[in-house]
């Protein structure tokens, strides 16, 4: 004699809604953007006001943040945001890249960074400030 099957109740899985989440990251992809401009002029500033040698400490900071952008930008679902954060990892590994092919002391390298940095700040500060303002301006349903 052979066994009815057991009758098994379908489980039906909440459906999972990631807006909140990439919300949330939207919100801290822009506070990444509005830090990573302020990080890029603050060390251009600090490379034409006092030293060249700053930018030793101000790399770092915006290739770090550059790396968050992206990251955050592309888990968020604004690749404007991530590509942005790209860029500035791209220009820290540029500089980085022409002082060891060139062999570029600090004097050498003061000029062409200067020129390189206020071209990197005011591309970047244009950019940044079109995300932002773009993003501020769409409607609540566009956002999702």
């Amino acid at each position: 004699m052979a066994a009815e099957p057991v009758p098994v109740i379908p489980l039906e899985y909440e459906h999972h809604d990631d807006t909140a989440a990439r919300s949330r990251l939207g919100q801290v992809a822009q506070w990444l953007l509005i830090l990573a401009w302020a990080a890029c002029a603050g060390t251009w500033a600090a490379l034409v006001l006092i030293d060249t040698e700053c930018v030793v400490v101000g790399g770092p900071i915006i290739a770090l943040l550059g790396i968050a952008m992206a990251v955050t930008g592309f888990r968020a679902g604004r690749p404007g945001y991530a590509w942005l954060g790209l860029v500035h990892v791209a220009v820290c590994v540029l500089f980085v890249a022409l002082v060891n092919a060139l062999t570029w002391s600090p004097r050498e390298a003061h000029l062409p960074f200067a020129v390189m940095g206020a071209v990197h700040v005011i591309a970047t500060g244009l950019a940044s400030a079109w995300l932002f303002l773009r993003r501020r301006h769409r409607p609540i349903e566009a956002r999702i």
